[in-house]
């Protein structure tokens, strides 16, 4: 349903916020790995990237079918 970072950039050493929210998921994952991730309507947690980093926020139904999504966190 959803995957957005809150900010989109950041300076180094700030912190950024992944947000999801997925409908009939089984589970759900984030590479790079950033926290416990589980299925959730809406759900926000927190990264500190050193550099720009794409976030693939991977989820999966009980039948087996997955359905990715990316965002790109910029730090100056």
């Amino acid at each position: 349903r959803q995957f957005y970072a809150m900010p989109g950039e950041i300076q180094r050493g700030e912190t950024v916020h992944l947000c999801y929210g997925v409908a009939n998921a089984k589970t759900v994952s984030m590479d790079p790995v950033v926290d416990a991730m589980w299925p959730s309507i809406n759900r926000c947690v927190t990264a500190n990237p050193t550099k720009s980093t794409t976030y693939t926020l991977t989820a999966s139904d009980a039948n087996g079918k997955t359905l990715t999504q990316s965002v790109t966190v910029v730090v100056h």
